[in-house]
């Protein structure tokens, strides 16, 4: 997906939770366990990066939200207290090991051509003479920071200061220029909203052809 829907569906999920959330601190907007089973479910419908990728999205976005108010209406969150913590706690691990392995190409600089997860992260292992000096140590410099600050000082937003110098370590020390992967140039202004065009299912999935 481009960054700019990511940036988009930070807009209102923000400003309707300080209006009507309860916490102090809470993850609102695109994050990891989320975009993991997303990207699972759209891979075999259509290209990542393409346009009928972006409009899937954002239709599995709107139908989960639909499933989520009608559960809210039927009251269906107390099946939530029959899950047992065990089968949460791996869940959440599976999620952050593979959200972790999915990572080493972004840490390194090294690309694979593997699909598996795992494999991926083998591949870039047994190449790791070819990674990028620069890009490992912007790496380790913002996890360091992150350990550091949740340690020493717990109750300051971590996560969003060290995105902020990591903006403005890429401004003044030009770590493009040096083989670090950044975001580049975000087009300006809001979304605009148009109806979804057809475009048709995968031949194995047209027609119910290829279902059992």
């Amino acid at each position: 997906m481009p960054v700019t829907p990511g940036l988009y569906a930070l807009l209102l999920p923000a400003l309707a939770y300080a209006l009507f959330g309860t916490g102090l601190r809470v993850v609102v907007g695109p994050e990891g366990a989320v975009a993991l089973p997303v990207a699972r479910a759209l891979a075999p419908l259509a290209a990542a990066g393409s346009a009928e990728y972006a409009t899937l999205a954002a239709a599995l976005a709107v139908a989960v939200g639909a499933v989520f108010l009608l559960a809210r209406l039927l009251r269906l969150g107390r099946i939530a207290d029959y899950f047992s913590q065990s089968v949460l706690v791996g869940y959440i691990s599976g999620v952050a090991a593979l959200m972790t392995l999915d990572q080493m190409e972004t840490l390194t600089g090294i690309s694979s051509a593997e699909e598996n997860s795992v494999r991926a992260a083998l591949d870039v292992i047994t190449h790791l003479a070819d990674a990028n000096l620069t890009t490992v140590a912007v790496g380790v410099v913002a996890f360091g920071l992150l350990v550091a600050f949740s340690r020493l000082l717990p109750r300051w937003p971590g996560a969003l200061l060290v995105v902020v110098l990591g903006i403005l370590a890429s401004w003044l020390l030009d770590l493009e220029a040096h083989g670090v992967s950044v975001t580049g140039s975000i087009p300006a202004g809001l979304p605009s909203f148009a109806r979804p065009r057809h475009h048709g299912l995968p031949a194995p999935l047209a027609g119910g052809a290829g279902c059992r």
